[in-house]
């Protein structure tokens, strides 16, 4: 199932998925997972959502750990 439906980002003239990708699990907030899950689940948003894959992170999650994951790819 691939979500395209898109929508406009304010005044910017962006349009973008209406879907935006948390990443708080990708620092272990519920439980640990292996990079390999973690990459799995990434690789997900790229095979499920039209481009650009919008993502929300920040550095408090997991200290830094989803941030890292995500660097890596």
């Amino acid at each position: 199932m691939k979500l395209t439906t898109k929508r406009a980002l304010g005044n910017t003239g962006l349009q973008v998925p209406q879907v935006v990708y948390g990443t708080s699990y990708l620092g272990n907030l519920y439980k640990e997972l292996s990079y390999e899950e973690k990459r799995e689940l990434m690789k997900r948003w790229f095979d499920c959502t039209e481009k650009p894959v919008v993502i929300d992170t920040a550095g408090k999650y997991g200290a830094g750990l989803a941030l890292e994951v995500i660097g890596k790819g």
